[in-house]
């Protein structure tokens, strides 16, 4: 009887053996794609989403230290909290006025500018009213209470999706895709926030995982192959489990902090 119980005992201890590898691959692959995943801000805006992709855009020169940008998606989104107590103005494409910052009162797009509906869409393929003229005088329409707002500004990421031809010839490399410039005015002084673009590579997330996985496979595998229960407890058979809790605990406490 003491060894067809140690022989089921062994049987079962390889199942669970196998099914924590997958829980602690399953978890990692959690925690990693929680912290990864960038929460868009509480604002207003005027795009349709982030658009994560391999470019990302970063901002090397604020224009003014009361202009506090972000980036969500990589290069989806431009986002301007406006901290200098000014009114600030962005321009559109053609020098018009297309979002005005108003302190105390909120923040108002011009629904004359081409950029109020070009920013619609991430290939500027939305249609524009007829009436759209950057050269007319603005007529602002109120989008946002606080002093945030958020677009996809066509100048800031690449407008195709196909990859430029030397991404394309190489693309496991971190390339330079081009500088660009916004121009902002604070209080009718005009500034310029500055950035780059930058073509990062994917990167393949599974196989630590799966060697993760495999390490604690091995190491309670071999910890069944020179131990044995004692009746139905397995007491060397705890700190394999008890490591596998501890990692996922860590994974998800990581991710959660990443978030």
């Amino acid at each position: 009887m003491r060894r067809v119980c140690w022989f089921v005992m062994r049987i079962v201890a390889l199942a669970l053996a196998l099914a924590l590898a997958l829980a602690l691959a399953l978890a990692l692959a959690l925690a990693l794609a929680v912290g990864l995943v960038s929460a868009a801000p509480a604002s207003a805006h005027g795009g349709g989403g982030t658009d994560a992709s391999n470019y990302r855009t970063s901002i090397t020169r604020p224009g003014d230290p009361g202009l506090i940008w972000d980036v969500v998606g990589g290069d989806g989104l431009l986002v301007l909290v406006n901290d200098t107590g000014e009114e600030v103005v962005v321009e559109g494409y053609e020098g018009e006025p297309y979002v005005w910052f108003v302190p105390g009162d909120g923040v108002y797009e011009n629904v004359r500018s081409p950029a109020t509906y070009l920013n619609r869409d991430r290939y500027a393929g939305a249609t524009m009213p007829p009436d759209t003229d950057p050269t007319a005088p603005p007529e602002w329409r109120r989008v946002a209470d606080g002093s945030t707002f958020s677009w996809h500004d066509h100048r800031a990421h690449w407008m195709s999706p196909i990859p430029p031809p030397h991404v394309q010839a190489d693309r496991d490399v971190e390339q330079l895709i081009f500088t660009w410039e916004v121009p902002v005015s604070v209080s009718g002084v005009s500034v310029a926030v500055a950035g780059e673009l930058y073509w990062v590579p994917s990167v393949v997330w599974w196989p630590p995982l799966v060697a993760l996985g495999g390490i604690f496979a091995a190491v309670t595998l071999t910890v069944v192959a020179v131990t044995k229960p004692d009746g139905f407890r397995w007491r060397e058979l705890g700190r394999p489990i008890a490591i596998v809790l501890w990692a996922v605990a860590v994974a998800n406490m990581t991710a959660r902090s990443m978030t």
